[in-house]
């Protein structure tokens, strides 16, 4: 992600255009807990583990997502939580993304981002590979991961809060960030209901 990050950053694809994000994994992990199988507590595949694609998403594509159309379903589990959700969205300044989230019973595991800029299209492989294509040629790019990147990930958030507080560096990210996620989410299962787009309430400024 980070180097992805770069790659934007440097306008080597140009500014992002569109966007995919993807996470298909098993759902019934060793950890699942009962409130992760309950709508009214919180629980469901695009809350738990989806939200990492969304996640993704928004932090290359940059700028706040303005309203979400989705389809959500439970079709692999026994529970009224979701196990399945598809995401469009339109972002503020009219671009697209779209989020897939897919918590299977048995299958292997997907995590694919995909970003097409003005001038090229960036593809990660979040088991390592990053990619970038300009005039249709597919071009591996320098992608350095860390031993674990699990607890190396883990130990940068905690750096990072260590430095907010001893410090008082701001934080990466910040808490306006994780409500417009939280809002996406909402206005995602809104729009599983009624069957229509729907505006997202709240949007960092």
């Amino acid at each position: 992600m980070q180097a992805a990050a770069e790659v934007i950053a440097s306008g080597r694809i140009g500014r992002p255009i569109a966007g995919t994000s993807a996470f298909i994994k098993l759902w019934m992990e060793g950890n699942r807990q009962p409130w992760h199988l309950s709508a009214s507590s919180g629980g469901g595949m695009l809350m738990t583990a989806g939200i990492h694609a969304l996640d993704r998403l928004l932090h290359l594509m940059g700028g706040p997502v303005e309203s979400v159309g989705a389809l959500m379903d439970t079709a692999f589990h026994s529970q009224d939580a979701d196990d399945i959700a598809f995401l469009n969205l339109r972002f503020a300044d009219g671009r697209l993304g779209q989020v897939t989230s897919l918590g299977y019973a048995d299958g292997a595991v997907t995590a694919a981002l995909q970003i097409v800029g003005e001038h090229g299209t960036l593809v990660l492989d979040l088991n390592g590979r990053l990619q970038i294509g300009q005039s249709g040629i597919w071009q591996d790019l320098p992608c350095p991961t860390d031993e674990d990147p699990m607890v190396a990930a883990v130990r940068r958030q905690w750096q990072a809060f260590l430095g907010a507080i001893t410090e008082g560096k701001p934080p990466p990210i910040d808490a306006s960030y994780g409500r417009h996620l939280v809002a996406i989410i909402a206005a995602a299962h809104q729009s599983n209901r009624d069957r229509k787009e729907i505006p997202v309430e709240t949007a960092p400024q």
